[in-house]
């Protein structure tokens, strides 16, 4: 099982991206993960501000389910102090994800309020409360790199490599891990007698959810509209998956969730004749 890292950070921004993500797969791949890059949305299919805005973020949102864990450039960024405020989004999702996190930063060993000090001053009260000088704001000052909301989210280190070392141990423990429970599991149903293949396990998922879904399609879909879609896609399958996926004609929407109401349901028949006619926007 190949350990899959996705490269968080404001990398994109840089000049030198391609060249800098290429560098990063290539430290990736010393340790035998594959690093992933971004999502850029398919920036040529071009579109609104909002529609491409919204490929990037459901793009790279898939991208995070899919990798097992982040590496952050959590380098300042267009500012002295804070990191880029989309990467350390990107560190708190994987975090609800239960996905490690890793994070490299220059001064790794300063402070926060040492930082904070040589950029904005501090001034304290007579309680010896620290205030930033340039804002009036409190100053924090639990001895963190960086603040204590993504210190204590992730493993924080100096260089990248290192970065990288650590997300590899870790991600290989955790697969370890889960073969083993698995092969333990596995001895276990053996023994008590109620062993059953997975082959056929997921058969019967699969038997089950294509009874929900053919079920729940009939009760939304009007059967016209279904015979359409039919007719486009060439089979009732495809037709069924069409329905259930977000369509680029239909601003991302699945055609099911555009079905309870009439200029819904007349966007979705409006789209399957486009479609018929081989425009697919």
């Amino acid at each position: 099982m190949t350990t899959k890292i996705y490269l968080a950070g404001p990398d994109v921004f840089f000049p030198d991206s391609q060249a800098h993500f290429a560098a990063l797969e290539a430290k990736c791949r010393a340790h035998g993960c594959v690093g992933i890059r971004p999502s850029e949305g398919d920036m040529e299919l071009g579109g609104t501000g909002d529609e491409i805005a919204e490929r990037i973020y459901q793009a790279n949102i898939e991208l995070l389910c899919q990798c097992d864990a982040v590496l952050a450039n959590l380098t300042p960024f267009r500012n002295a102090l804070e990191s880029d405020s989309g990467t350390v989004f990107e560190v708190g999702f994987a975090v609800a994800l239960g996905k490690p996190v890793a994070g490299h930063l220059p001064q790794r060993d300063q402070t926060h309020e040492s930082k904070v000090t040589a950029v904005c001053g501090i001034t304290r009260d007579a309680r010896g409360v620290a205030w930033d000088a340039a804002h009036g704001y409190l100053v924090e000052e639990f001895g963190q790199p960086v603040n204590l909301m993504v210190s204590r989210a992730a493993e924080l280190f100096s260089n990248v490599d290192d970065a990288i070392a650590y997300l590899a141990k870790v991600t290989s423990a955790r697969q370890a891990e889960f073969l083993d429970r698995g092969q333990r599991s596995l001895d276990e149903a053996k023994r008590t007698g109620v062993y059953v293949p997975a082959e056929e396990v997921i058969a019967r998922l699969q038997r089950k959810l294509d009874d929900a879904t053919a079920r729940f399609l009939e009760q939304r879909v009007p059967a016209p509209l279904m015979a359409a879609a039919i007719e486009v896609f060439g089979g009732e399958s495809t037709a069924v998956e069409w329905f259930m996926k977000p369509a680029m004609g239909l601003d991302r929407a699945r055609p099911i969730d555009l079905l309870g109401s009439p200029e819904g349901m007349q966007a979705v028949r409006d789209f399957l004749a486009r479609l018929d006619g081989g425009v697919y926007t």
